[in-house]
Order: C-alpha cells, then sequence, then structure tokens
C-alpha cells in the first residue's frame, strides 16, 4: 500500500499560514522559494530569505535610503508643480458666480422677450421664430455674435445678449411681423 501523502497547499492557503500575500509567494518562487507548496519547506526558506536580507550589506542598505530620498523628492517636485497649475478655489467660486449672473441675464428674460413675437403667430412660424431665438441666445452664450438683422425684432441684438449699454428708455416694437424672411439656422448645421 502506497504511504499517504499530504494534500499541498493551495497557494491562498500557503499565504495565509505564513501571513503573507498570494503576490508575496509568487514573488518569493522568482527568488528561490520551493515550487511545492509544503508548508514546513516554505517555513524553512523563508527563514533563510528574511535572514539573508537582514545581514544585507550597509552599502544595499545605503542605496535603498538614497532611492527612498529620491522618490520622495520627485514625488514633492511632481506635488508643486501640480499645485502652480490649480486655480484657488476661492477665484472658481468667482469667476462661476460672474458667469452664472452672465447667463441668468440672457435666459431669464428670454420668454417674456419671444412672447409677444409668437403670440399671433401660426404654430411653424412661432416653431420657427423661437428656434432662431435659441440659437442667437446659444451663441450668446458661447461668446458668438450671430448675424443680426435690426429691422428684425426677432434678431435683435440688445444689450442683454451683448453686455453693452443701452438706453432703457428705448422701447422696441414687438407686433407680429411676417416671418417668412427669418431664415432657419438648424437648416444650416443638419
Amino acid at each position: 500500500m502506497k504511504p499517504k501523502t499530504k494534500n499541498p497547499l493551495t497557494v491562498a492557503a500557503l499565504a495565509l499560514a505564513l501571513g503573507v500575500s498570494r503576490s508575496t509567494i509568487y514573488e518569493w518562487r522568482r527568488h528561490g522559494a520551493p515550487e511545492a507548496n509544503d508548508l514546513d519547506q516554505w517555513r524553512e526558506w523563508v527563514g533563510r530569505y528574511r535572514a539573508n536580507l537582514q545581514s544585507a550589506s550597509p552599502e544595499m542598505a545605503r542605496l535603498k535610503r538614497r532611492l527612498l530620498k529620491a522618490k520622495v523628492a520627485r514625488a514633492e517636485h511632481e506635488l508643486s508643480e501640480m499645485k502652480e497649475r490649480l486655480v484657488p478655489l476661492v477665484d472658481v467660486h468667482r469667476v462661476w458666480g460672474q458667469e452664472r449672473r452672465r447667463i441668468e441675464s440672457i435666459l431669464l428674460p428670454f420668454a417674456s422677450e419671444v412672447a409677444p413675437l409668437v403670440v399671433n403667430q401660426s404654430i411653424p412660424d412661432a416653431a420657427r421664430i423661437l428656434k432662431e431665438r435659441i440659437y442667437e441666445t446659444l451663441y450668446i452664450l458661447a461668446g458668438d455674435k450671430p448675424a443680426t438683422n435690426p429691422s428684425d425684432p426677432t434678431t435683435k441684438n440688445d444689450a442683454r445678449m451683448t453686455g453693452e449699454n443701452q438706453n432703457p428708455n428705448t422701447e422696441v416694437s414687438h407686433e407680429p411681423k411676417n416671418t417668412s424672411s427669418i431664415t432657419d439656422r438648424s437648416e444650416s448645421r443638419d
């Protein structure tokens, strides 16, 4: 009858028994650890391996310290460079607040300005007017000035949209008009 052999341990069980990770087991195998997962052989090898590490030359310890210092210096340098490129949070809040107010000043009056332009229009004409004004507003939000026709109230370019000063006593006619001359910007985009 054949003598019973111990079931070899799995790598995970071996790592657990030695108090290390599985990746350490694989790393140690590259350094000459036993291929078999026999716990006694491994304990003996680990003892020798650790003893060799502790008796490493002073030169090796000096090189390790030097390497560690170099890594720390490099990380500190990279952090310093990154900090130079960062924008302070207070500046982000200030600029965002200004931009938010600019956007609000363009978007909030939109409905009351466009409503009189579409009040007596057919649905297709009202849709075309709305689309034109939406594109115009998007251009302005993006910082572009859309092509405007000063006599066409659907494409008026007022102070609200351009940021220029306008006389508050100036009245703009919002009488419904024939919109057949309005060009649909979406057609050029499709």
